[in-house]
């Protein structure tokens, strides 16, 4: 009698088991919702408070936006699982056989990988060793006295030119032409400058008065950071902790499970070391406060917070020839543009729906994405590439030069940036230094950097997001202006932030003080 493998499931198991877990996380996302409209005891004894009403609202507005998306996408992964087990790719790789097959070959790569000294292929690249680029003599202004130190360890590892990485490396760059401060990297337990210069130290060793700037998405590393941190500090420098966006642990059902943990454990780990924190927007300033005030992380009491804004200029390889697909796609007149990772929270199915609604009424209009693809999104992913207008009036770069990018923004009709949530919003403002007009989700930071001078839609209403292309394409409104930085400027914001101690905020004792 055959028996099966323990750990193998029948495709009839297999999917009972991923309606039961997704079922259950509905529930779950279902209670909670109905939890926040039951009044507390202390809700109560506030009904007349103005203020806390209208934070309560604001509140309850963010977290239904995110409980509804949540359940809408988990009904979609739900629906491309019944698929995939119905695959035939699935049930060859059911059988038991294949299985054992496949984890023996994977350890057997591991064991000789890291025999051989390529273990950073596959263990988080933790003992590679890329070359560090050179400077021009004369790119390097530097004085005595104390430094900030700019780390970009993880973009100098594998720069994926995401979000993070373009912010890690504009600044950088730009940080070279302020007086003692240049970005460092973490190799082997030291810290090196990232640029190979006769005015840079190779060997960076930490002098009393010196800022470690973490800027980097350095959470999965804590193991190599922490003894860094713990030696700066015992040298009396100083750790200032830069934080792009809390979305992993205010929204964690937009990433993995061990992205929020790795998050969480980072910041109770190097929050105690820290002077200050910095943000890239206010509201991620404001969210920290009160996450740190609310989960009781540990933390440097004395610790003060600031946030600067993000530059929009291409200074990489803007002047590089457009490519032929690009040229292509930008013929294909009128097309919308949506830049960034394809990732639970950019919430692009929305904005495929809008679309989809479009061409259903005969209209006649091109949808442009540009992005990798990111984590949990196997639905979508195969949703675009299965789409009938795929190839014809939707189309997925998966990357894309800051030459092709400039092009793209000066030829579009419109940026759209459905996202849920976001720490900033960069090609908000990438857009309208081209003078490309925005239709963004109507979420705080995007009100915070663009104010009135985009056009604001319901993020889980793809009816509101399809009317405000069709007004695009039948009555465009004017183009008001944003603020716009370059990234020389806000690189210097930043470091006249941090060598001022300029910070707004501080964290006493738990409650919040504005300075």
């Amino acid at each position: 009698m055959l028996r099966r493998v323990p750990g193998t499931l029948s495709k009839a198991a297999a999917v009972v088991k991923l309606k039961t877990s997704y079922l259950k996380a509905l529930i779950l996302i279902q209670n909670s919702t109905l939890a926040q409209f039951e009044p507390s005891a202390s809700t109560q004894q506030s009904a007349c408070d103005p203020v806390q009403i209208r934070e309560a609202a604001e509140s309850r507005s963010a977290d239904d936006t995110y409980h509804a998306f949540q359940i809408e996408r988990l009904l979609d992964e739900l629906n491309y699982s019944q698929r995939l087990t119905g695959s035939t790719a699935w049930k060859f790789c059911s059988f038991p056989s294949i299985r054992f097959l496949d984890r023996h070959v994977r350890q057997f790569y591991w064991t000789v990988t890291r025999l051989v000294g390529l273990g950073h292929l596959h263990d988080g690249a933790k003992n590679r060793s890329p070359a560090r680029p050179c400077l021009a003599q004369d790119a390097v202004e530097q004085a005595a006295g104390p430094r900030i130190l700019i780390d970009a360890t993880p973009t100098h590892r594998h720069d994926d030119n995401t979000g993070i990485q373009r912010v890690v490396r504009e600044i950088g760059r730009a940080s070279i032409a302020h007086a003692g401060a240049f970005p460092v990297v973490i190799e082997r337990g030291r810290l090196l400058s990232y640029f190979r210069h006769p005015a840079l130290p190779d060997v960076v060793q930490i002098e009393t008065g010196d800022q470690l700037l973490l800027l980097d998405s350095s959470w999965s590393l804590l193991d190599e950071y922490l003894p860094i941190v713990q030696d700066v500090s015992r040298r009396g420098g100083s750790i200032i902790c830069g934080i792009h966006d809390l979305i992993p642990l205010l929204y964690p059902g937009t990433v993995s499970i061990g992205t929020t943990q790795a998050i969480r454990a980072w910041l109770s780990a190097i929050l105690p070391y820290c002077a200050a924190v910095v943000t890239i927007s206010r509201s991620v300033a404001e969210d920290f406060l009160k996450y740190v005030s609310e989960h009781q992380l540990p933390c440097n009491p004395s610790i003060r917070v600031g946030w600067f804004h993000l530059g929009a200029d291409f200074t990489a390889d803007a002047g590089r020839p457009v490519s032929p697909q690009i040229r292509d796609v930008c013929e294909r007149t009128p097309f919308f543009l949506t830049i960034g990772t394809i990732e639970p929270r950019k919430n692009h199915g929305t904005a495929l729906k809008a679309f989809e609604a479009l061409w259903a009424a005969g209209i006649d209009v091109h949808y442009v994405i540009v992005g990798k693809i990111g984590w949990l999104s196997q639905s979508l992913r195969q949703r675009i590439l299965e789409h009938p207008e795929f190839g014809r009036r939707l189309f997925w770069l998966q990357s894309a030069g800051d030459g092709d990018l400039s092009y793209l923004y000066q030829h579009a009709a419109a940026s759209i940036q459905p996202s849920i949530a976001e720490g900033f919003g960069l090609p908000i403002i990438e857009a309208a230094r081209f003078g490309t007009r925005v239709i963004a989700s109507d979420i705080r930071v995007f009100h915070e950097i663009a104010g009135d001078a985009v056009t604001y839609f319901d993020p889980m209403d793809a009816g509101a997001l399809a009317a405000r292309i069709k007004e695009e394409l039948t009555n465009p409104s004017p183009m008001l202006p944003i603020a716009i930085l370059s990234w020389k400027e806000a690189t210097a914001r930043l470091l006249q932030l941090i060598r001022d101690e300029a910070y707004p905020y501080t964290l006493a004792g738990g409650p919040v003080e504005i300075r």
